[in-house]
């Protein structure tokens, strides 16, 4: 079979004119990305309440303050919270969190505590942290925070990690157990959203 001929100047122009497309290509498609995003969904609405997507967490108002979430009301309604985990943290001026020191999901844990109290704090609520003893020198600059400790003026959440994710309240105390560091998180959401009468 005899192979087509085609002059250097027009294999030039070929080759010139493919690479010119690609790059057309290239700019357009990242271009849409930077001005429109990668996707339409970065506002929702859940029991009245507009959500925004702000690059790495949903905001919301409640009662004229904003509330970040990590996770949309709707990604953590599957999560069990007992409806009186809710009675027992609303309308208190400090609520005290505690973990084990060396817990295994001790990372997810302190994400939670950290967002948690900058959540709060827009309700004028204080979050304490702690630890449920001073065993070790990171945790002897915390105080320790037991279930035991917990009052009916200062509730106690505690933060654990477990086989399976769940949450139950003994006493004045919110026991959250979590099996990932995503189900903490997601718990945490969760609470936050029952606490702000959101789900």
């Amino acid at each position: 079979m005899a192979k087509e001929y085609i002059p250097k100047g027009q294999k030039k122009k070929r080759n010139w004119l493919a690479l010119a497309f690609l790059v057309f290509m290239v700019i357009g498609m990242s271009s849409g990305f930077v001005f429109f995003g990668f996707g339409s969904d970065t506002k929702r609405t859940f029991n009245g309440h507009a959500f925004n997507y702000r690059g790495d967490h949903w905001e919301t108002k409640v009662n004229g303050a904003v509330a970040a979430f990590t996770y949309p009301p709707e990604s953590v309604t599957l999560m069990s919270m007992p409806p009186e985990a809710a009675q027992l943290l609303s309308g208190k001026i400090q609520l005290d969190t505690t973990s084990y020191a060396n817990d295994t999901l001790r990372d997810a844990i302190a994400l939670s505590q950290y967002q948690l109290g900058l959540v709060l704090a827009a309700y004028n609520v204080y979050v304490r942290p702690g630890y449920t003893s001073n065993d070790t020198s990171f945790a002897a600059q915390f105080p320790p925070i037991t279930c035991g400790t917990a009052t009916s003026f200062v509730p106690v959440i505690y933060f654990t990690s477990a086989n399976q994710t769940a949450a139950h309240v003994e006493g004045n105390c919110l026991i959250i157990q979590a099996a990932t560091a995503q189900d903490m998180i997601l718990m945490k959401d969760r609470l936050l959203y029952a606490m702000l009468g959101i789900a």
